[in-house]
């Protein structure tokens, strides 16, 4: 799960324009909880809504803050 993680972190180079923590630790480190989802339940939808979830979360929390 940490390996897929922090590859995981490293396909939104562009969105953190190299930033190495935030693409390894913030981003990468972030995916671990879906990754688990995803092999308690068997199923990848599991990860996919708990991403598409957090993601929405976020931007909520942004568009609400600024």
């Amino acid at each position: 799960m940490v390996m897929s993680s922090l590859a995981f972190g490293t396909m939104h180079y562009n969105a953190y324009d190299w930033n190495l923590y935030q693409m390894l630790i913030t981003v990468g480190l972030t995916r671990i909880p879906f990754d688990w989802a995803w092999y308690k339940t068997n199923s990848l939808w599991t990860g996919v809504a708990g991403h598409i979830i957090f993601d929405l979360l976020a931007f909520l929390v942004g568009a609400m803050a600024g």
